[in-house]
């Protein structure tokens, strides 16, 4: 009941901002179910959720020590195809960028902008929209823009 309740004010939300989705060139669609593959609504609670797809290693004297790693989710270095790197090799190098780029935001205004809102102050799309569009009302008299439109446009360069 809570995530539909989560779902219901996230589309009340959205749509107060854009009442027909389809004009709106989201870049997702919010009312897909879907919160990590789990939807409240389909499930029985009497049922236990799948096992987890881990490896064990036992490893150190007399294998009494051990690990567990995820299957897919082990964290070993690969290369940018997804081929893992030999044991013990050093990390591929990242390929020098300027310090004045800030891909995939057109500049460092954008970047601290979007982290503010979605990681620091974690604000809602509703408020987000009312700063912006505040944001725009000083900036018009400059014939200039704020680094958004609205909250779309942050949620989109935030998903690149």
């Amino acid at each position: 009941m809570r995530a539909n309740a989560y779902h219901a004010s996230v589309s009340e939300e959205l749509e107060e901002h854009c009442p027909a989705p389809e004009q709106c060139d989201a870049p997702f669609d919010f009312k897909e179910t879907g919160y990590g593959g789990f939807d409240m609504t389909e499930n029985d609670a009497t049922q236990d959720p799948p096992a987890p797809a881990i490896d064990t290693e036992f490893w150190g004297t007399g294998d009494r020590l051990y690990r567990n790693f995820h299957k897919g989710l082990n964290a070993r270095p690969c290369d940018e195809h997804g081929v893992f790197l030999p044991p013990r090799s050093p990390p591929t190098l990242l390929s020098n960028k300027s310090p004045d780029d800030w891909t995939p935001y057109q500049n460092h205004v954008e970047f601290e902008t979007a982290e503010y809102f979605f990681s620091q102050n974690q604000t809602p799309a509703a408020q987000i929209n009312k700063l912006l569009d505040l944001w725009a009302l000083t900036l018009k008299k400059h014939n200039n823009q704020p680094p958004f439109a609205n909250v779309r446009d942050l949620y989109k360069h935030i998903l690149q």
